[in-house]
């Protein structure tokens, strides 16, 4: 993993560096010289820590296990990649990191240590968890049941609500990778270093922090975060534990980054026919995924009771959903002792009649609810220039209300229709996306390339260019921005080098 000092963005390479120790980053060709990243050995000491063996590697550096050697303790050491110590940014990161994770003083976030410079290596020591974080888990041994999965849930929602109440820090990339399961079965919260403080998520973001399978729909386009940003990706990571699956999933990465902002929340079944999750829970996962900050919970301490109530009615052998309607149901039927001087004709009449009248009266007004929003999905997929995500959307809350048993089949069937036609028709659009993408990327290439090419063999270049662009076809604000930019530096270009050209004449 490298990272270019120029544009700040990570890349891998799948050759070596040349003789010369030098590779080209391939998002802005800035040329970067190589430094081997240090290797360390068993046994080799860092900083008053001696090397166990390697149990990981991330974006900017290795994590070893390690014995502090004046404690006589295991750590988890981590250090900062040689070649990364050529970027202030990054040994800034580094540092930030460390100062984060020393304010934190909570039983779910592990812990730092110590930290410091030894022979121009960069290293980091935090408790060491012995176990196995939930990524491997899944890989492994499957799905985990509703009650175990809430049980680590709702402890790294209280890591969360003590960073957040404290320090007002994020910590953006919430996952179960990032989650690491003791021998007590207890859940501990990793990576809280890369935390932000909110402030900072008000600047300006040229990147995209997070994971794409677990990612808020404000992460996807870069906004301002907010604490409800990691309780998306706590409940994406929710999913992932009871399903046995993320969320969304595609093959192309910017895929899922739309899908988390595009498509509406799928229903476990969908994603796994053999799974079988509590309405409670589904419901939950619901509120924590809502593409609106707003129309998530409105507070840790919300879901967290939320949870808990859920959790403890689940461990009692109960399903919560089951138990609210019994109990709604005994206290609508709770009838006074003189009751018993009505005969039972009589009440059994009573009975029926009231039975028909709420039958009616839940008929009519689930029909007019659905009949409301069907109509609403079909006048605005008639508009000529109308969004497939909203479609997806408005035909998805149609066809929620459509299922209703009081509703009529038909609207169902229509419902049903128009949510299929709008989800294909969505799916064409992401692959539209994708290859307006796909082509820009080109033709930039292509206009890179012209700088190296004598003046008569970039005007010959640039029809060909020119006949690409025209071939794109933008459609969103932002793509038309992009267009109009390569557009005017095509027209430069050519400009450049007609001139040249004239000169040589």
């Amino acid at each position: 993993m490298y990272t270019c000092p120029e544009c700040k963005k990570n890349f891998e390479l799948d050759e070596e560096p040349d003789q010369n120790q030098i590779i080209f980053c391939p998002y802005c060709d800035n040329t970067i010289i190589f430094v081997e990243s240090i290797k360390l050995d068993k046994d080799n000491t860092v900083g008053g820590f001696k090397i166990i063996e390697k149990i990981g590697q991330g974006g900017m550096g290795s994590v070893y296990l390690a014995e502090q050697l004046s404690m006589h303790r295991k750590v988890a050491l981590k250090i900062l990649d040689d070649n990364m110590t050529q970027d202030k940014a990054v040994v800034s990161q580094f540092m930030k990191e460390i100062k984060t994770t020393a304010l934190l003083e909570h039983p779910a976030i592990v812990k730092a240590i110590d930290a410091g410079v030894d022979r121009d290596t960069y290293f980091f020591a935090m408790n060491y968890v012995e176990g196995t974080d939930l990524e491997t888990y899944l890989e492994t041994k499957g799905r985990l049941n509703e009650i175990r999965a809430l049980k680590y849930v709702i402890k790294i929602a209280e890591a969360l609500k003590y960073a957040w109440d404290n320090h007002r820090l994020l910590h953006r990339d919430i996952k179960p990778g990032n989650i690491m399961i003791d021998g007590d079965d207890d859940a501990f919260l990793l990576d809280m270093g890369i935390a932000q403080h909110f402030t900072e998520s008000f600047e300006k973001q040229e990147l995209i922090d997070g994971s794409p399978y677990y990612m808020s729909p404000e992460q996807t386009f870069a906004e301002p975060l907010s604490w409800s940003s990691d309780l998306y990706s706590l409940g994406a990571t929710l999913y992932h534990l009871v399903v046995g699956m993320p969320p969304y999933d595609h093959d192309a990465i910017e895929c899922i980054v739309e899908m988390h902002s595009a498509m509406p929340f799928p229903e476990p079944i969908e994603r796994n026919p053999h799974v079988e999750i509590s309405p409670a829970t589904t419901e939950l996962m619901r509120i924590m995924m809502a593409k609106e900050p707003s129309a998530r919970f409105k507070s840790w301490e919300e879901f967290i009771s939320r949870a808990r109530s859920i959790l403890k009615e689940l461990s009692s052998g109960k399903d919560p959903e089951l138990l609210k309607s019994l109990t709604e149901e005994n206290e609508r039927l709770d009838v006074n002792k003189s009751n018993y001087l009505i005969t039972i004709a009589t009440f059994a009449a009573i009975f029926i009649a009231l039975l028909l009248s709420v039958i009616f009266l839940l008929k009519g007004i689930a029909e007019r609810k659905a009949s409301k929003a069907l109509i609403a999905a079909e006048e605005y997929v008639s508009q000529i220039n109308y969004e497939s995500e909203m479609a997806v959307e408005k035909y998805g809350n149609a066809m929620a209300l459509c299922s209703s048993y009081f509703v009529s089949c038909d609207k169902l069937e229509r419902a049903r229709k128009g949510y299929a036609h709008a989800q294909n028709e969505l799916k064409n659009e992401l692959q539209r996306r994708g290859a307006f993408r796909s082509g820009i990327e080109e033709i930039n290439a292509m206009i890179n390339n012209m700088n190296t090419l004598d003046p008569e063999e970039a005007l010959k270049t640039y029809n060909e260019i020119k006949d690409k662009l025209i071939a794109l076809s933008p459609r969103r604000e932002s793509e038309f921005e992009k267009y109009q930019q390569i557009g005017k530096k095509l027209h430069i270009l050519k400009i450049i080098n007609e001139n040249k050209l004239k000169k040589h004449r």
